[in-house]
């Protein structure tokens, strides 16, 4: 299933890149979503890192919004750790 991006801005601050996601409603808030359900799953991002086969940099990078929108195969192992549907992400 792909999820339907229509544009990914960035934005440009000093040495990091900061991406802006505008795309599906259900993933306009995707990297604060992250953090939200992994805080109230009591998970650290090293946890929810190894249980998804990715590393806890890429992941922080993840919900930091500084890398674009991950791959569908880990939207699914993440909502395998979070236990959800990924469309809920």
């Amino acid at each position: 299933m792909n999820i339907p991006l229509t544009c990914i801005n960035i934005l440009v601050y000093e040495r990091q890149p900061t991406y802006e996601y505008r795309m599906a409603d259900n993933m306009n808030n995707f990297p604060i979503k992250l953090k939200e359900v992994r805080l109230k799953l009591g998970l650290t991002q090293l946890e929810v890192a190894n249980a998804s086969g990715t590393t806890q940099s890429y992941y922080n990078r993840i919900e930091n919004a500084k890398v674009p929108p991950p791959p569908t195969y880990l939207l699914k192992k993440l909502s395998e750790v979070f236990i959800c549907d990924f469309t809920e992400l």
